[in-house]
């Protein structure tokens, strides 16, 4: 390892090499005394530090000390990298060496769910199972190599595997890579057994793994059936492809035995043959799961048979899942059934010194705020470090949108400091509140889209533009509530919209017809004013200009009169395809409306074919009080209509007369709050009912 430490950027360059087995975790340490090591906080570090770091040259860390010595005189420091691979490794009689993996503490979902293949009534409830401390699992199946090691007086690992005596109980002996099997519980845990005897190399504490660590480690972070994250692909004797890659099991091993310890794929922390190969010995007693969560359980206290864990070359693939679990007396030996080995040791770290560097501390500056980033108040919304003298800046995100119209804003938001010491800035935060001014017909208002501090006292101002006349004051649509004071005297204690309503001002007529100049321009000729009359009626909708005028609706488009009560009404114009009832019905939009089909009413509604209303059709509207609409599409080219015999409703495109050539006999009835017959005449936006004896096609006006 070689370090550089360039002084303006207050850091700790690093770079090294890394030889390992596996990918390692590299911890970074400073000392200022050679006696205390300190952990450098890993968001003080970037690049190649902490997990997951792989074997390799030219890794290089950087370390940001700004935040470490401020305050201190200039201090000389050193500075290690310690890198663990998480293996350990205990070496046995003949040099034969256990390898063992690191398995971090945590949490995860001990037993299967109901619907995982293979399940059994053992596996159940699923449980909450939490392993407080790390600990040390072997990679392998502990193999027959191993175990002669502890157990043979005259082992020779040159001839391993070539002759079976007392010392290997394996039936399928000939190979030290095969794990060793046809051992008891006994024979493991037992006085003089083999746990008792690799105790005894003063390598560290180990036991058979307890069921829980034994479930943890073969899942690797997985919840599924295996730790390749696959179920079983099949429930029978038959071959599994999920399972294949990782596991040796009845369908894939040909001569049905062992096989060499580790010629599978490992799971995700680098354990091997978790799923089949030989079934393996756990420590606990068998028994039910207990409900609930649990940490570092050990089985009950009390019973005969042990827990076996894993599956074995003899068995199915559903039998070598990771929730799989058997009940076996521990005098029970089987040409399957073997073990692995769990438990404490001290590993050998690699640990590489540097040169030693020179610090020197600085001042802080702190901004305290109680809104920007969401900080409460009192606490440091950021804190930075500067050499004495400096001039520092800091600033916070202002305004601060907390909800739809309210804001906070800072006072100041930015500011310069000399650091002449330590120094803290608080942050003073006003509420602001949105007020947002719009008109309706032609004036204007001192007041558009403003924020104002809670509790200012506003004078809003209306002023109409030629022709008009200010009107009223509608606040938050609350049209029923209408103010005329002007100006407006408002207190900003809350977001509002505020509507300022100009009218024509019918004191001006110029050509004196009735009709305010504003309003003539505004809909006809915007200099000839003689264009119209107050008695005319440009848009044919049975309603004159002067009435119209009354109402405030547009003379030049159609206008539906809803009077209270039921309406018989027909639109005169074609809706556009996105155009809804409601777009058609405006303020009576809630009120209901029916259809004749020829035979029955059908209510009109968005779920219904009838979605909207059409032209030449007639329908009932029910209002409770009075509505004038103008109501939205194109005038309809085609003017046919074909009736079934019987009533039909119908409804006219213009005023005018109903055009049947005289070949069949035509009723004709309007609708005035009773039934009235009408001859042939129709007017638009009005229904009618129409009876024939048969079928026709007629022309409408």
């Amino acid at each position: 390892m070689t370090i550089d430490t360039p002084a303006v950027e207050r850091t700790v360059m690093v770079t090294y090499d890394l030889e390992a087995d596996n990918d390692a975790e590299i911890i970074v340490e400073y000392t200022r005394d050679n006696t205390v090591w300190n952990t450098v906080a890993a968001d003080r570090l970037t690049g190649d530090s902490g997990v997951g770091i792989a074997p390799g040259t030219g890794h290089s860390i950087t370390w940001d000390y700004s935040d470490t010595f401020d305050g201190e005189a200039p201090t000389l420091i050193s500075l290690r990298l310690t890198a663990d691979d998480g293996n350990l490794v205990v070496v046995l009689p003949g040099a034969v060496e256990i390898v063992f993996r690191k398995i971090e503490a945590g949490t995860f979902t001990q037993g299967s769910p109901e619907l995982e293949p293979g399940h059994q009534a053992a596996e159940s409830p699923q449980r909450a199972v939490t392993v407080s401390e790390d600990f040390y699992m072997s990679i392998f199946e502990i193999t027959q190599g191993q175990w002669l090691a502890l157990t043979a007086a005259d082992f020779d690992p040159l001839t391993c595997g070539q002759f079976q005596d007392g010392d290997n109980p394996s039936f399928h002996w000939g190979d030290c890579q095969r794990p060793v099997e046809s051992v008891t519980w006994d024979d493991l845990m037992g006085p003089g057994g083999y746990i008792s005897r690799l105790n005894d190399e003063n390598q560290g504490t180990y036991s058979l793994p307890t069921e829980a660590q034994w479930e943890y480690a073969c899942r690797a972070g997985t919840a599924s059936g295996f730790s390749n994250g696959t179920d079983p692909a099949v429930t029978g004797d038959s071959p599994d492809a999920n399972l294949d890659p990782i596991g040796w099991y009845r369908s894939n091993t040909a001569p049905p035995q062992p096989q060499p310890a580790g010629t599978r794929a490992a799971n995700a922390w680098g354990l091997y043959d978790m799923h089949g190969n030989v079934s393996e010995w756990c420590s606990d007693r068998y028994g039910p799961y207990d409900a609930g969560a649990q940490v570092d359980p050990t089985g009950p206290e009390t019973g005969d048979n042990r827990v076996v864990r894993g599956g074995g070359w003899s068995d199915t693939s559903v039998n070598c899942r990771s929730a799989e679990r058997r009940s076996l007396d521990p005098a029970q030996h089987a040409a399957s059934l073997g073990f692995r080995v769990a438990g404490q040791g001290t590993p050998e770290l690699g640990i590489a010194n540097s040169a030693d560097f020179s610090v020197d501390g600085r001042y802080f500056l702190s901004v305290l705020s109680e809104y920007d980033r969401n900080v409460e108040l009192g606490d440091p919304q950021f804190a930075t470090r500067h050499t004495a003298g400096a001039v520092a800046t800091w600033t916070v995100t202002s305004p601060v949108a907390v909800a739809s119209g309210v804001q906070y804003l800072a006072t100041p938001a930015t500011d310069d400091v000399v650091m002449n010491g330590d120094t803290t800035v608080e942050v003073t935060w006003v509420t602001q509140y949105r007020v947002q001014v719009d008109t309706v017909l032609s004036g204007s208002a001192n007041v558009t889209d403003t924020w104002f501090d809670a509790g200012a006292a506003v004078a809003i101002t209306a002023t109409a533009a030629a022709e008009y006349r200010f009107d009223h004051w509608v606040l938050d649509d609350d049209a029923a509530n209408p103010v005329t004071d002007n100006p407006l005297p408002f207190n900003a204690t809350a977001p509002a919209n505020i509507t300022a309503v100009f009218d024509f001002d019918e004191t001006i007529d110029v050509d004196d017809d009735d009709l305010p100049d504003a309003w003539e321009r505004l809909y006809f000729d915007p200099v000839d004013l003689s264009e119209t009359a107050a008695a005319d009626d440009p848009d044919g909708d049975g309603l004159s200009n002067a009435v119209e005028l009354g109402i405030r609706t547009n003379p030049t488009t159609g206008t539906l009169c809803l009077m209270p009560g039921w309406n018989l009404v027909a639109t005169p114009l074609e809706p556009d395809i996105t155009t809804t009832i409601n777009d058609q019905l405006g303020s009576a939009a809630t009120s209901p409306v029916w259809q004749w089909n020829g035979s029955t009413y059908i209510n009109v509604e968005p779920e219904s074919t009838f979605d909207v209303m059409l032209p030449t059709f007639g329908y009932w509207v029910y209002v409770a009080g009075t509505h004038y609409i103008e109501m939205p599409g194109v005038p309809v080219a085609e003017h046919d209509k074909q009736l079934v015999a019987g009533w039909n409703l119908v409804g006219a495109l213009t005023a005018g007369t109903i055009d049947h050539g005289n070949l069949f006999v035509l009723e004709l009835w309007g609708w005035t709050g009773q039934y009235v017959p009408v001859g042939r005449v129709v007017e638009p936006f009005k229904g009618y009912w129409l009876y024939t004896p048969t079928e026709r096609n007629i022309v409408l006006p």
